[in-house]
């Protein structure tokens, strides 16, 4: 036998509601877990040679709150007043060889002006003319703190990189989990 328990409404202990439904199937929850964004590249990007780079995501995709900043050398993500957390921060860069070939490229996650984490490919005497390098990871953020994401890319013959804008291979974005 089969129970059915009908509510419109759950509530703590405290009288504070959980969730709510609209009586359509449709639930609202009373933590919201915005702020959430997306940024893409427009454009194609040059980056010196084995010299960790600001990537600059310069399209917004879509961002709840307002909380990305796709301004000339700023390209952040900062965390809004009351909305510190836990976020997951995830990001990709398709980086190209100038003239010669890859021996390694790594993308870094920053969090106010320093390294946070990375992510690193060495391809030895295996050299690669194009790659594509992404990173994912869950981080416990302040309001203020901000993200930022480099690419490095080395050359075994030292000339500039590019980081290319096909197919929509360069992205950042970061979405919050819970408190």
């Amino acid at each position: 036998m089969a129970s059915i328990i009908k509510a419109n409404q759950l509530q703590d202990f405290g009288g504070n509601s959980i969730l709510t439904s609209d009586g359509a199937g449709n639930l609202t929850t009373q933590k919201t877990l915005y702020p959430a964004f997306r940024a893409s590249m427009s454009a194609t990007q040059s980056i010196g040679d084995d010299v960790r780079t600001l990537v600059q995501y310069d399209t917004v995709d879509y961002d709840t709150d307002s909380a990305y900043d796709n301004s000339a050398s700023n390209y952040k993500f900062t965390i809004p007043s009351g909305k510190g957390g836990k976020y997951v921060i995830y990001a990709q860069a398709y980086g190209e060889a100038g003239t010669n070939n890859n021996a390694h490229t790594e993308i870094n996650i920053y969090k106010n002006g320093s390294i946070l984490t990375n992510n690193e490919t060495i391809f030895g005497s295996n050299y690669i003319t194009r790659t594509t390098q992404s990173i994912i990871s869950t981080f416990d953020l302040l309001a203020g703190d901000y993200i930022q994401i480099y690419l490095r890319v080395n050359d075994t013959s030292g000339t500039p990189q590019i980081l290319r804008t096909s197919n929509n291979q360069n992205w950042f974005g970061a979405y919050r989990i819970g408190s």
